[in-house]
This record gives structure tokens, sequence and C-alpha cells, in this order.
């Protein structure tokens, strides 16, 4: 199965292209990031899409990724790192300076490859192929995965936020969820810009 989510802002001109790669190669799919108009459109456009594609608008990605082959994304830092995490494959295709670096850091690991938006009509489909079917690609990836496992990265995150909110040590989840009640978007900013000295 490949999960494909070009978030909120890869190039969604792309994914007829890659749906119709991807089907034709006989992946399952699961696609996040789609309204029903927009769906509707791309099952026009995509041939096998009722056999073959799931369409959804949002979606916790855990689940898909725990059954997932590759991943086709935008490159987008929270996507890369869900799919490393879960040791899934990569083919990015940035559509910004930031999807860019983050996208040349999957392929520089061998985690797997980026692919321009110019090159996605000539490249895409051997790109796909190569993430597929190398072994190494995954080997690559599932090694991030075990980097990643070592370091409790969630639970540095709520200690950090803990300490810029003056929760208690352990900065649990629950600590930092009651310590922002009833803040705006604004003031939780300005609170958390304010007390990390910068």
């Amino acid at each position: 199965m490949a999960y494909v989510s070009l978030g909120s802002s890869g190039e969604k001109r792309l994914l007829p292209e890659v749906l119709r790669a991807l089907v034709a190669q006989g992946c399952a799919v699961v696609l996040s990031g789609v309204d029903e108009s927009e769906a509707a459109k791309l099952r026009e456009e995509v041939p096998g899409w009722d056999e073959q594609v799931e369409a959804v608008r949002l979606l916790d990605p855990r689940a898909v990724l725990a059954r997932t082959a590759l991943c086709v994304c935008h490159g987008g830092s929270g996507t890369v790192y869900q799919s490393l995490a879960h040791g899934v494959p990569l083919v990015c295709l940035p559509s910004n300076p930031d999807q860019g670096l983050v996208s040349q850091a999957v392929a520089s690991s061998g985690a797997g490859l980026a692919l321009e938006s110019e090159r996605v009509s000539s490249d895409l489909a051997r790109v796909l192929e190569t993430v597929r079917r190398n072994p190494s690609y995954r080997a690559s990836a599932q090694r991030l995965s075990n980097a990643l496992a070592r370091h409790d990265t969630r639970g540095r995150w709520f200690r950090f936020l803990g300490g810029v909110l003056g929760t208690p040590e352990s900065g649990t989840e629950c600590e930092v969820a009651r310590a922002t009640e009833g803040l705006s978007g604004k003031s939780k900013q300005v609170k958390t810009f304010a007390a990390s000295g910068a």
C-alpha cells in the first residue's frame, strides 16, 4: 500500500499523475488531504480509482503507515517524520525551499528519493518503482525509525513545553494542556515566546 499526502502546501496539481502511476503499478493507495469535490474530480482522472484508492480529508496516519510500503509526500517535516518513525521509505515532491531541504535529507539518508515537480512527468514511474522495489530504501527508513525510537521526542517536547509554561518538572501532556487552558492562540504564542527568552 502507498500513503499519499501533499499536506496543505504541496502541489495538488500533481495528484492525478501520482495516483495514476501508483495504480498502474498495482498499489492500493490511501490519499489524505482532499475534500469530497477534489476526490470526485480525481476519480474522473484516475482509472482504477474505485478499486485501488481510498481518499479522506483528514486522518491519523499512524494506522495507515503501520501497513504502508511507501509514502509519497511534499517533503513536509511532519509527514516525513511520521513516515520515518514507522520505517516507511519516501518519494518526496517538494514545492518550496523548506520542503526541498527536508527532501534532500531524506535522499541523503538513503530513506527515499526526491523529485522536482518539473521531472514528475518524465521520471515519477521509475522513481516510485525504484523506491518500492529496492530494499535498501526500506532498510534505511527502518534504521532511522530505530534511531527515532531511541529518543523520547514526545516526552522531551512535553518536558520542554512544561518548562516554558512553568508546569511541574514532568511537563506531561495533561499538565501542558492545563497550563494553556483558557488562553487564546495569540496569548499562547506570546506566553511561549516571552518565556523562551527570545
